[in-house]
């Protein structure tokens, strides 16, 4: 049992050390994390500036605000994704926008 396990480790660990190894993945990586970092900073900057203008209440409507386009684009595209549902790619594409809308439910909570 443990055989496979060690076997997908290596695996994974070579994988890495290939992206690590060439310096155009090295940057493309560096410049997503620095982009997902920035967008983290300014979304708690918005909610921090929106707690400071009218508290929770207003919190909760700027998280409204934001994420409000995006449920109701996912909803309308529900009928495009059942044909394509075979794919994986499709979870894999929403995985981004689920984990915060779930933090944000939370926190507006």
């Amino acid at each position: 049992m443990t055989q496979p396990v060690l076997r997908n480790v290596g695996t994974a660990l070579a994988a890495v050390g290939r992206v690590v190894g060439n310096p155009d993945m090295r940057r493309a990586l560096l410049g997503w994390m620095l982009g997902w970092a920035a967008e983290w900073a300014w979304l708690v900057a918005l909610f921090v500036y929106a707690f400071g203008s009218g508290g929770l209440a207003v919190v909760g409507l700027v998280g409204m605000a934001r994420t409000l386009p995006a449920a109701i684009a996912a909803a309308r595209s529900v009928p495009v994704s059942r044909t394509h549902a075979s794919t994986p790619s499709a979870t894999t594409a929403n995985s981004p926008i689920c984990t915060p809308l779930s933090v944000e439910a939370t926190v507006s909570s």
